[in-house]
């Protein structure tokens, strides 16, 4: 029988995180997000870990930060709707809801149905993972890590960036870039000043995401997002990586093709939905 158990942190990373890393990079994103939490001194009081099981066994996991909406894996028949009730009876109900292919909007569409409002896909996104990066010529410039002078830059790297892309509410994207940079996180690509930004978001088991990639207007198609992209992952493909993988936005062709060049290949779908 279907059953949401909610867990601890430490529990989670115990019992769940092994199911999540059969598919590791379908399931990035809960993996990033358990392995932050579990690192925490004190663990978010308001995070919310839940672990679908039938029969004792695992088929499922969900996890909520708020005020960030709440992710979601691969969910069997019946689990989203046992999802939205847990929510709905702890009565802290998110407005959105992401994971691979419907299985977000399944859990929207049970919400729904108790609450009212129309669901809407906000972000239609492909998974992409690389492990091997691929020649892409001679682009003027290099990479370099950015410093502490650098922050200025970053910072307005990422807020163009959630200006374009629409980002769900809960995100403080200076803190955010301040972050990337402390942490030594973030690439830029130099040709007579900054160009292009990559970022390492998390890392996973064996693996790490990279998000954001930006380019400023005025220094686009030049090839400086393929080789911003291209430098990070090999540095971390070479520090022990065995895969590096993203989202990109399927309503953005041009950075599609980007990183199919730098030799990321399609996983799946992951979609974030609104309840609005």
């Amino acid at each position: 029988m279907l059953s949401v158990r909610s867990l601890g942190i430490r529990e989670f990373t115990r019992e769940v995180v092994p199911y999540l890393l059969e598919r590791e990079v379908e399931n990035n994103l809960l993996l990033g997000i358990a392995e932050q939490h579990a690192g925490l001194p004190e663990p978010a009081s308001d995070a919310v870990w839940l672990a679908l099981e039938d029969d004792g066994a695992i088929v499922g996991a969900a996890v909520r930060t708020p005020p960030h909406y709440v992710a979601v894996s691969h969910l069997p028949p019946g689990a989203a709707r046992a999802v939205a009730r847990f929510f709905v009876q702890l009565g802290n109900v998110p407005d959105g809801a992401s994971g691979p292919d419907e299985h977000g909007r399944d859990v929207l569409v049970a919400l729904r149905e108790e609450l009212g409002g129309l669901v809407e896909l906000r972000s239609p996104e492909t998974i992409y993972e690389l492990t091997s990066v691929l020649d892409i010529g001679v682009t003027p410039g290099s990479a370099r890590t950015a410093t502490a002078d650098d922050l200025e830059v970053v910072k307005a790297y990422f807020e163009a960036f959630a200006r374009e892309l629409v980002l769900p509410p809960g995100m403080d994207v200076a803190a955010m870039a301040g972050a990337h940079v402390a942490r030594g996180t973030a690439l830029l690509w130099e040709d007579g000043g900054p160009r292009a930004l990559a970022c390492r978001a998390r890392k996973t088991p064996t693996g790490s995401a990279i998000a954001p990639v930006y380019t400023p207007p005025e220094s686009r198609r030049r090839g400086y997002g393929a080789a911003v992209t291209a430098a990070l992952a090999r540095r971390l493909l070479d520090a022990g990586d065995r895969f590096v993988c993203l989202f990109a936005d399927q309503k953005n062709p041009t950075a599609n093709h980007v990183y199919q060049r730098v030799g990321f290949r399609r996983v799946g779908d992951f979609n974030v939905w609104k309840l609005g």
